[in-house]
């Protein structure tokens, strides 16, 4: 037993023997008011509260201070360091800080300003907690002295953390480089004075709450809809749009939203309280609505969903109070909880799903069923009727289909959905451009492009190839148009034609001149004209789609008039010559909006360029007043040649080799 004991006494001794004779880590001083925990071995100084009394007044915490002939860097203010300290009226933050723990500044009810001196360094600091940061009690932030209002991140910071300007409601802008990628939860909480932000396409996640407050919010500043759609929101209090409701795409604000093809998910939260929009357009390239994604979207009045969308997310459509009719496609394999909840005046809903979606019961919640009606396919009526929450519906009718013939004129006031729309039309021959005009869209599919080119109108250009008479010793031009083209691009295979827009289109096979185009689930537009405009230095080209018969004399006026003949512009001539439905004419006015006639210099015929198409040469069939082929002679840079020498040549529209 006095072995044992013995024993024990002895290794107690050693222990404190080596105690002793260790160096001391970590001493507790205060220095000019302010009480640190300094450690040798970091050589990093933290504050902490004061052992008596409380800090008060102007606090300015150094960015190092020296103890006992040794320099110690600031780095940390500690745990409920200012606790309580609601004498404290300012404090100032040195750029060495980059921890301040939980609790560091609660209570310090008197604190009205904090200073700092780089914006970069604030953004690098870690808030453990609310009352870590002071300007939830300050709301003032300084920089050099002067107040930060319009607040820009500098392109040296990746993130903004946690905490970072919550409560700052001197704040009134925010300006976000493209350096950062990712807003904590609570980095703007509380910013009240806020009126708007930018967001750069790097942001790629928002946290929770990292807006919420923000109430004076009233525009967001985008670039690029594709990057917003991918930012995932942790929730509501995420996305600004939810106190702001107006979003702005490189300074214009976005009403007719039209979503890229590059997007293929709309995300959650995405457009959540985004009044501003009054329609949605989504590319075939999207395959899920998000969660809540146009909720309070009360501007929307209807929304087709394309044949590629899978899934439609919980409350994806909630309390779109405008909407009056929503297409489902086949595509939709599930409908989310509350989709469509208190879409109170929604009165058709057009689904051509043939097997019922699975569908949340409560995904049409809040509206008057019974006075609603339900379009789907005809075969599948009885599974809707027996299906929950589809057997609501008060009509259950089925879906139309429509077929748009060529040359008949085309009238149609009201938007509609329709199982099958076909267009028919005979071409006159392969790999000559064709006008096409038609009320709906044609996705660019593989099979359709195995058939058809379709291109659509870039740019113009004028010629005065005339070389005469030597003025000072230069040959010159004489001022009078000699020869004109319209350059086309071809539309890719996975994009989409829009409807009501001009274009052309050629038949690559013969087995093609009979055009049949099929397209389900297709949305039918009502008819209107679309004009679109290209200029040169010379004169501008108003191209402008029609559904109805008209005459050359009924459209002219004092202007020249042209029609798609021959896979290129031609001059109509006689007043009486017809322009079909479904086709498109041209017109063609000086810069300065005086009448531009085939007689003062003008051709007869317009040539069709494909930009990189090198068979074309952009001078066709040029004729003169009397309506003769010219047999000039041009060089590849479009200028007339006298006398052709040895080399490559364009006559006639066509290469030929002197």
């Amino acid at each position: 037993m006095k072995k044992h004991l013995h024993n024990s006494l002895r290794a107690l001794f050693l222990s404190l023997a080596v105690l002793l004779t260790m160096p001391v880590l970590a001493e507790e001083v205060e220095i000019n008011g302010i009480r640190y925990d300094l450690d040798a071995e970091t050589k990093q100084a933290a504050v902490l509260a004061k052992s008596s009394d409380n800090y008060s007044g102007e606090i300015v915490i150094p960015e190092s201070v020296t103890h006992e002939s040794t320099a110690y860097s600031v780095t940390s203010i500690k745990y409920q360091a200012f606790s309580g300290c609601s004498g404290l009226t300012s404090v100032t933050i040195p750029n060495s800080v980059t921890i301040i723990e939980e609790g560091a500044f609660w209570g310090c009810s008197g604190l009205t300003s904090v200073h700092i001196s780089d914006l970069a360094a604030w953004c690098n600091i870690y808030f453990f907690g609310y009352e870590s940061n002071p300007l939830s009690y300050a709301e003032h932030l300084y920089m050099n002295g002067e107040e930060v209002k319009d607040l820009v991140i500098p392109n040296s910071v990746n993130s903004i953390r946690w905490y970072a300007f919550q409560g700052c409601s001197g704040l009134t802008s925010v300006t976000i480089p493209n350096s950062v990628t990712r807003i904590d939860d609570y980095a703007f909480y509380g910013c009240s004075g806020l009126t708007s932000v930018t967001i750069p396409n790097s942001v790629t996640s928002i946290g929770d709450y990292a807006i919420d407050g923000c109430c004076n919010l009233t525009s967001v500043h985008i670039s690029d809809i594709a990057a917003w759609c991918n930012i995932d929101f942790e929730s509501s209090t995420s996305n600004p749009l939810s106190y702001a409701q107006h979003l702005y795409l490189n300074e214009e604000e976005v009403k007719d939203l039209v979503i890229p093809n590059s997007v293929t998910s709309i995300g959650d939260w995405a457009f959540y309280d985004c009044n501003g929009l009054t329609s949605v357009t989504i590319p075939n390239s999207v395959t899920s609505i998000g969660s809540w994604a146009f909720v309070g979207c009360d501007g929307l009045t209807s929304v087709t969903i394309p044949n590629s969308v899978t899934s439609i997310g919980d409350g994806a459509f909630w309390a779109c109070s405008g909407l009056t009719s929503v297409t489902i496609p086949n595509s939709v394999k599930s409908i989310g909880y509350y989709a469509f909840y208190y879409c109170s005046e929604l009165t058709d809903v057009y689904c051509y799903a043939e097997n019922v979606p699975s569908t949340e019961s409560n995904a049409f919640e809040g509206l008057d069923l019974e006075y609603a009606t339900l379009h789907v396919p005809a075969a599948s009526i009885d599974s809707y009727k027996e299906t929950e929450p589809w057997r609501g519906f008060g009509t259950v009718t089925p879906l139309s289909n429509i077929t748009l013939t060529d040359g008949e004129e085309f009238e149609n006031n009201i938007e509609q959905e329709v199982a099958i729309l076909t267009y028919t039309r005979t071409l006159s021959k392969t790999n000559t451009w064709n006008a096409l005009y038609v009320p709906f869209e044609i996705p660019m599919t593989a099979e359709f492009c195995q058939n058809y080119d379709v291109a659509y109108f870039n740019d113009v250009h004028c010629y005065d190839n005339y070389v005469g008479e030597k003025e000072n010793g230069v040959l010159g031009q004489d001022g009078v148009i000699d020869g004109m083209d319209m350059e086309v691009l071809k539309a890719q295979e996975g994009s989409v034609l829009n409807a009501n827009y001009p274009y052309l289109i050629r038949a690559k096979n013969t087995d093609a001149l009979n055009m049949n185009i099929k397209v389900e689930d297709a949305t039918l537009y009502s008819a209107k004209e679309t004009t679109i405009s290209c200029s040169s230095v010379f004169m501008k080209f108003d191209v402008t789609g029609i559904y109805t018969t008209q005459t050359a004399g009924e459209l002219k006026g004092e202007y020249d008039v042209y029609a798609i003949s021959g896979g290129g512009w031609k001059q109509a001539l006689n007043a009486n010559q017809q322009l079909k439905p479904f086709r498109l004419y041209l017109k063609l006015t000086s810069i300065d909006g005086s009448p531009v006639k085939a007689t003062e210099g003008a051709m007869s015929r317009i040539n069709i360029r494909v930009q990189g198409e090198d068979t074309e040469t952009g001078i066709d069939e040029l004729k003169g007043e009397n309506g003769k082929v010219k047999t000039d002679i041009y060089d590849l840079s479009g200028r007339r040649v006298q006398k052709a020498q040895k080399g490559i040549f364009i006559q006639n529209g066509k290469k030929v080799i002197m």
